[in-house]
């Protein structure tokens, strides 16, 4: 029962964690330290010992998922504050490189996205899966999770991180434009992000939103300045897109 899984390599706690299960994780957290009265360690003190003195820098599965990215994934704010306050290394991330934050923010978990950059989760840390060098920034964006992005946003201090680029050069300004995240475009726009900034295919965020049909959102770009006749690599223009 406490043993590692050699298959996928879960221990208790990220179980635990994965399966919301709350009290199970204090119970586990509170009696890493605890030995039987007669001073002897019991079967479950061994293997808890084992995970504390890994705990720090978090004892991942088969995938690099560690107990903290668990909870983060899943939005359970509880399990993911105890972690946190145990000592469970913020920064850690899995086999793709995502971080605790950057899986709160691509799934819209706001309190966790808070709790994490409380607690110095880093910003810049960039994905290494298709497309590379997405931040937490880009990924609240693209999913339209505005009180990920707002929280982000207020934690950044660096002014390239807004206009920062994943492998295709999108910038999380472009990446909003697809779905006509709107809400989040304007909030990225209001806090200096580069609205006609091209991708690696010289394709801009008004390029994409009239090729999708996205009026309002066109029209929030052209009001912060978009250029209308800014072609991509193709030479296909904002008008033309939205002609054809």
């Amino acid at each position: 029962m406490y043993k590692y899984d050699k298959k996928y390599g879960k221990h208790a706690l990220l179980l635990a964690s994965e399966r919301n299960r709350l009290e199970c994780v204090r119970i586990l957290l509170q009696h890493i330290d605890n030995k039987e009265s007669t001073g002897s360690p019991n079967k479950l003190s061994l293997c808890l010992q084992k995970l504390k003195h890994k705990s720090v820098k978090n004892v991942p599965d088969v995938n690099g998922k560690t107990s903290l990215i668990a909870a983060a994934s899943e939005g359970y704010f509880e399990i993911l504050k105890d972690l946190v306050d145990y000592g469970s290394s913020i920064n850690s991330y899995d086999h793709d490189q995502k971080t605790a934050l950057f899986h709160a923010s691509e799934n819209g978990s706001s309190d966790c996205v808070q709790y994490l950059l409380d607690n110095k989760a880093k910003l810049e840390i960039l994905t290494n899966s298709y497309p590379k060098r997405n931040t937490c920034l880009m990924a609240a964006a693209q999913c339209g999770h505005i009180e990920c992005l707002r929280a982000i946003i207020s934690h950044n201090s660096d002014d390239k991180f807004m206009d920062a680029t994943n492998e295709l050069g999108d910038t999380a300004l472009k990446l909003t434009s697809t779905n006509g995240r709107k809400e989040c475009a304007s909030l990225l726009l209001d806090h200096s992000a580069s609205v006609n900034m091209a991708n690696n295919y010289g394709v801009t965020a008004l390029n994409t939103a009239s090729r999708m049909g996205h009026a309002e959102y066109c029209e929030l770009l052209l009001t912060h300045g978009a250029a209308i006749n800014q072609g991509d690599n193709s030479g296909k223009t904002p008008l033309m897109w939205v002609s054809s």
